[in-house]
C-alpha cells in the first residue's frame, strides 16, 4: 500500500516549518502544502528547496488574512481587506455569493507566488477542505489545468464509522468528477482525531483498520504545529512507525509514475 503523509499549513509558523523539516528527515512526513501568503513562507520555501524528496504542494486558501490579491472583490471583506473569516466564507460558498472569477484569480495568484519562488508544485489541496464545495472545486480544476498540476487531495474521507449516506454519495461523486476532469487522486484521506478518550489508542486502531482495507494509496493529513502537538508526537511514536514500515511512503509526485499509474483516471 502507498501512503502519503502530508503536513498542511506549511509556512504558517516557524515551529511548524521546523517540525516538517525534522519529521521529513526522520522519514515520516513525505509531503507538505504551502500557504502562499503565510507569515513564514520564505522560510518554508528554503526548507523545501533543501529537501528535494519532500513533495511540496499548494495549500489554497479562501478565508482569513492570507489573500495574495487585495483589490475589492466578492471574496474580500471590505472591512478588513482580507478574506472573510471561516464561518462567513463557508456560508458565501454554499450560497454562491462568491464570484467564480474572483476565486479563480486569487487561486492563480497563490499558485504563481509559489512558482515564482522556484517551487515545483506536487499537488493541490485546500485549507479547511473548501474544495469540497463545487463553487470552489471548479476553479481548483481550472487552476490545475492552467499550471499543469496533475494531483489533487481526494475528498473521500476514510473513517471506520458508519457514514451518512448523503455525504457518502456526495463525496464519491466529487471523486468521480475529479477523475473525469483529469485529476489524479488517492483513494481517500484521513486525519488524526484528538478529541477522544485515549487518542493514541484510538488513532492506532484507525490506522490498523485502514491498512487492512483494500486500498492502493491513501493520504494521512497532519498538522504538526509544534513539538507538543498531538500529531507531532504520534507521527514519531514507535507503534505508528512500526505499523507503516511495511508500506511504501510516497509523495504526490509518485502518483504520476507508471508504477502507481492505476491511481489515474
Amino acid at each position: 500500500m502507498n501512503i502519503i503523509i502530508n503536513a498542511d499549513d506549511f509556512g504558517g509558523t516557524e515551529e511548524l516549518n521546523s517540525c516538517v523539516q525534522r519529521l521529513h528527515e526522520v522519514g515520516v512526513i513525505t509531503s507538505a502544502t504551502l500557504i502562499a501568503n503565510s507569515p513564514f513562507f520564505e522560510d518554508a520555501v528554503k526548507i523545501s528547496k533543501n529537501l528535494p524528496e519532500l513533495g511540496t504542494g499548494v495549500h489554497l486558501i479562501l478565508d482569513g488574512p492570507f489573500n495574495v490579491l487585495n483589490k475589492p472583490s466578492s471574496i474580500i471583506d471590505p472591512e478588513t481587506n482580507h478574506f472573510y473569516q471561516s464561518f462567513e466564507a463557508v456560508k458565501k460558498l454554499r450560497f454562491l455569493a462568491f464570484n467564480s472569477e474572483d476565486i479563480y484569480k486569487e487561486y492563480c495568484a497563490q499558485v504563481e507566488r509559489i512558482l515564482d519562488y522556484g517551487i515545483r508544485i506536487s499537488h493541490i489541496d485546500h485549507h479547511h477542505h473548501y474544495h469540497i464545495y463545487f463553487k470552489s472545486f471548479n476553479q481548483v480544476i481550472r487552476v490545475a489545468r492552467k499550471y499543469k498540476i496533475p494531483c489533487l487531495r481526494s475528498q473521500i474521507l476514510l473513517e471506520p464509522f458508519r457514514k451518512n449516506l448523503i455525504n457518502h454519495v456526495y463525496r464519491n461523486y466529487h471523486q468521480y468528477y475529479a477523475k473525469k476532469n483529469g485529476m489524479i487522486v488517492s483513494d481517500g484521506y484521513f486525519e488524526f482525531i484528538h478529541s477522544v478518550e485515549n487518542p493514541h489508542i484510538f488513532n492506532i486502531s484507525r490506522v490498523k483498520q485502514l491498512l487492512d482495507c483494500n486500498l492502493s494509496t491513501f493520504e494521512i493529513e497532519t498538522h504538526p504545529k509544534n513539538n507538543h502537538y498531538f500529531d507531532t508526537g504520534f507521527l514519531q511514536h514507535p507503534e505508528f512507525i512500526e505499523l507503516i514500515s511495511g508500506h511504501r511512503l510516497i509523495n504526490y509526485r509518485s502518483l504520476t509514475e507508471k508504477e502507481v499509474g492505476c491511481m489515474t483516471h
